[in-house]
């Protein structure tokens, strides 16, 4: 009978950490964007988010976690827009909006010009204006003439 005992406990402590392995990979394969868990971002997870916001359909399993396009924290019409966007290539990647973390750039950067930049002139023009009335205020407008 204790055997019998011993085997169910560690078939059952197999089972929970099995369990718990599949919901870590789960989490860990989350892809931002991807509202409807299909593996990629489509304009159907934009419509997804608003079906959702209408109260059409009920949000999934990472709604949330993957529906917060711009980590603010929920998700709102703004998250599809930005999906919308993204998938018209108006935007270059997901996450994307002033509450996404930055990271520094993967290139190097660029050496400097090996050419000296022009410099605009500094000199006044050696001729003074002339004033030509135009109108009956008075105004005028400055014509060099050389």
């Amino acid at each position: 009978m204790t055997l019998v005992k011993s085997m169910m406990a560690v078939i059952a402590s197999t089972l929970i950490i099995f369990a718990f392995a599949v919901s870590n990979t789960a989490a860990e394969k989350t892809i931002i964007g991807d509202v409807d868990g299909d593996g990629s971002v489509t304009v159907q997870d934009a419509t997804v988010i608003q079906n959702v916001l209408a109260n059409i359909s009920e949000p999934g399993d990472n709604y949330t976690e993957a529906g917060d396009v711009d980590n603010d924290g929920e998700v709102t019409s703004n998250d599809a827009t930005l999906i919308l966007r993204y998938k018209a290539g108006l935007i270059p990647s997901l996450p994307f909006g002033p509450n996404v973390p930055t990271t520094a750039p993967t290139v190097a950067p660029t050496t400097a010009p090996t050419v000296a930049p022009t410099t605009a002139p500094t000199t006044a023009p050696t001729v003074a204006p002339t004033v030509f009335p135009t109108d009956s205020q008075g105004w005028g407008q400055i014509i060099y003439r050389p």
